[in-house]
């Protein structure tokens, strides 16, 4: 090997033909350059992290760190590393010796626990020594773990945020567990779930905010998975979580993993990522009902037959996304969100009247709204999805006619020529009587309602 290349190299080829293929001795002659390393087969421990001081990148896919003696010479013994995956099994009664040097470089971590849980010990040492960490991700591989305690989501949270400047992130996984079959797996994985929030809405300071992403999904093997987000934006703290919720067993509904928790949050989104439209969760009602902060709401792909069951008082920003609703839907909008401010509706199919599918009556006799968004509101029952439309729009100040088709997007109508016969000839009538509208748009075209 020319001593010029053995001093170069950084990282031995891996594919799927040659990464069973490598030994440790293969890494040992380019010790003094490598910077990347797999461990390969035949390595027990970690005594081999001494000869490689210029490590950055770390996998230990194939040793589990047994001590918290290892996970410490992890980092002792690599002084640059910035990345590292690895399999953790420390008990949770180690002790954390002082930290007297942090660890600079360290910025990307996975661990894949297999031991009971993830040990306060272990967290308790990472926050402390990797003081520039600033992506965690842990997944759970014990199908019969316990819940990270409050204690160390307290202290993962709390060095994440500090590094809401560049985005931080951490993301937790419970992607072993049966739920099928597993009745522990059952009572186990909600409760996981519940103090990772619990933990995460604790987080109250005056410039942050919380928004939380609701995503339900079907499909047989995917487990939850939480994903939390710290930007900083303009002196103000971002804290964005998104939790994808599995439909596919009956006992794990998504009451079971937001039911019990206090939420500070002020944005909202609900998604059903399935083909098919599910009606929205009684869970996530009452959940709505418990967001004393909360002042964006946002659905995406449910039916909603109604809301009755669903009040917020504080929420002024509601949007409607790809949603199949009912006659009275609209109603229960200002009754139960008083004060609504904003409403935003795109791909919203709407039942019609009792009288006329064809025809759809919003009757917010009393209501004020700064902003109205419309985009493709449509019947549930009409006959063609592109035939032509007529938006007959009314407030304290006059009534507007606008009219949609599949070759002029929208263009608005002048009273003197509006007839009985061309209402009559619209392929399907949207009346919305309310009593200001400031701002409205239409199929992405803004009009100024209330001049003359």
């Amino acid at each position: 090997m020319d001593d010029n290349l053995k001093w170069k190299l950084k990282k031995l080829p891996e594919d799927n033909f040659t990464m069973d293929l490598i030994t440790i001795d293969h890494y040992y002659k380019y010790k003094d350059s490598i910077t990347e390393l797999n461990a390969p087969l035949g390595v027990h421990d970690l005594r081999f992290l001494k000869s490689f001081k210029r490590l950055q990148k770390l996998n230990l896919r194939k040793i589990s760190v047994a001590t918290l003696e290892d996970y410490m010479s992890i980092f002792d013994h690599c002084p640059d590393l910035s990345r590292l995956f690895a399999g953790i099994s420390v008990p949770a009664s180690e002790l954390v010796p002082v930290i007297e040097t942090p660890h600079q470089y360290m910025k990307d971590m996975s661990l894949h626990v297999t031991s009971d849980t993830l040990s306060d010990a272990v967290v308790a040492y990472t926050t402390q020594k990797l003081v520039n960490l600033s992506n965690i991700r842990i997944s759970m591989g014990n199908p019969h773990s316990q819940a990270i305690s409050h204690r160390s989501y307290d202290r993962l949270f709390d060095l994440l945020i500090k590094h809401a400047d560049r985005q931080s992130q951490f993301t937790l996984a419970l992607n072993e567990y049966q739920l099928e079959d597993d009745p522990d797996a059952e009572n186990i994985v909600p409760l996981m779930v519940r103090i990772y929030l619990e933990s995460l809405f604790k987080l109250r300071m005056p410039n942050l905010s919380h928004s939380l992403e609701i995503i339900q999904q079907s499909f047989i093997n995917e487990n939850p998975v939480l994903k939390t987000i710290f930007r900083r934006i303009n002196g103000f703290i971002k804290c964005f979580t998104r939790l994808y919720a599995p439909y596919h067993n009956p006992s794990m509904r998504l009451g079971e993993y937001v039911g019990r928790s206090v939420p500070y949050i002020h944005k909202l989104y609900a998604k059903s990522g399935n083909t098919s439209r599910h009606r929205i969760p009684d869970a996530l009602c009452s959940f709505i009902k418990k967001c004393h902060y909360l002042q964006s709401l946002e659905f995406t792909n449910y039916e909603l037959p109604g809301l009755s069951e669903c009040t917020n008082i504080s929420i002024q920003i509601i949007r409607l996304n790809s949603i199949v609703v009912s006659s009275g839907l609209f109603e229960d909008l200002v009754s139960n969100f008083p004060n609504l401010k904003h409403l935003y509706i795109n791909d919203v199919f709407a039942a019609g009247s009792p009288d006329n599918s064809e025809i759809i009556v919003i009757d917010w006799p009393s209501i004020c709204l700064e902003t109205l968004d419309i985009y493709n509101l449509q019947p549930l029952h009409g006959n063609d999805e592109d035939k032509e439309g007529m938006f007959i729009i009314t407030t304290s100040q006059k009534r507007s006619y606008f009219e949609t088709d599949v070759i002029v997007p929208i263009h608005y109508i002048y009273d003197e020529m509006i007839t009985e016969e061309k209402l009559q000839d619209a392929g399907f009538q949207v009346y919305i009587n309310c009593q200001s509208i400031q701002r409205f748009r239409l199929q992405n075209v803004e009009f100024k309602l209330d001049s003359e």
